[in-house]
């Protein structure tokens, strides 16, 4: 019975001599060599006889190592139901790389080194590449917009006469970014402590560009409140909300405590644990 395998090669090397390589290795199997529509892994597709599912798929990933390259997957299907899951299997609307880079909003260099990468699904066409439209939609999904802007001064007084002392503030690890209604829209990757206080760069999404206050999230506050100023001594900068609703401003009006959200996009990756926080009550100082 004759079986046909898909296996794909823990490889994205896809060069004219990879592939003359590979070809060879095929060449007795009625084979081809293909790029992987998810992943972008080099893929083989081949017929060989075999008299069970089993020894298929042994011989299969025997005939795949000795092209030189460690399996990633493998599917063994009998011919004739290879051939009908193709036949049935719809084709993909396909998108050209600059298409996909005005559909991402990012240049067609971006998308051309995505794709290489294995970080966009697309197929090369002779010199070409394509990406198939739910490819791009997906990637959509995963970029927002970057941000900065200076969110926790040091030594400005809030308007409940509230101040930070210069070493007040703990920082661990990325902030999230949560808009007033608690929905978790975005990350601060980078946050540095400079002359005027706590800045961060970050990505969001759901904003369209343009200027926002801030409302910083602190935990853990311990206050000195032995003079009329209140200075907070210790605290851990825990998260970022977005003040979007009407009327609504930062209590450091003094310090612009704002970000500004640009049209420049780029890579969103954010937790898919993180409740919703809820309704953010505007306070003076967080």
């Amino acid at each position: 019975m004759d079986y046909n395998a898909r296996v794909e090669l823990d490889s994205r090397d896809f060069d004219e001599s990879a592939v003359d390589v590979l070809m060879d290795v095929l060449e007795p199997y009625d084979g081809t060599v293909a790029r992987a529509i998810h992943g972008g892994r080099i893929e083989l597709i081949f017929t060989l006889p075999a008299g069970s599912l089993r020894q298929a798929a042994g011989s299969a990933l025997a005939i795949a190592a000795t092209a030189g390259h460690k399996p990633y997957a493998v599917e063994v299907l009998p011919t004739d139901e290879f051939h009908r899951r193709v036949n049935a299997a719809p084709v993909p609307e396909l998108m050209s790389v600059t298409q996909a880079a005005d559909a991402l909003g990012v240049s067609r260099q971006r998308v051309l080194q995505l794709a290489r990468n294995g970080q966009l699904d697309a197929v090369k066409v002779g010199d070409t590449w394509v990406i198939p439209r739910t490819a791009a939609a997906t990637r959509g999904e995963q970029t927002g917009l970057r941000f900065t802007g200076l969110v926790l001064p040091v030594g400005v007084a809030s308007n409940l006469n509230q101040v930070i002392d210069d070493d007040a503030i703990d920082v661990h690890g990325p902030l999230l970014v949560h808009d007033d209604r608690g929905r978790l829209i975005g990350q601060a990757n980078t946050v540095r402590r400079e002359a005027a206080g706590w800045t961060v760069v970050g990505v969001v999404r759901g904003l369209t560009p343009g200027e926002y206050s801030i409302i910083p999230q602190v935990e853990g506050r311990v206050w000195n409140d032995s003079s009329d100023v209140r200075r907070l001594v210790r605290g851990q900068l825990h998260s970022l909300t977005v003040v979007t609703g009407p009327g609504r401003e930062s209590g450091f009006p003094q310090a612009r405590v704002t970000i500004e959200v640009s049209d420049r996009r780029a890579t969103l990756t954010l937790p898919t644990d993180q409740p919703v926080q809820g309704q953010v009550e505007m306070v003076s100082f967080p």
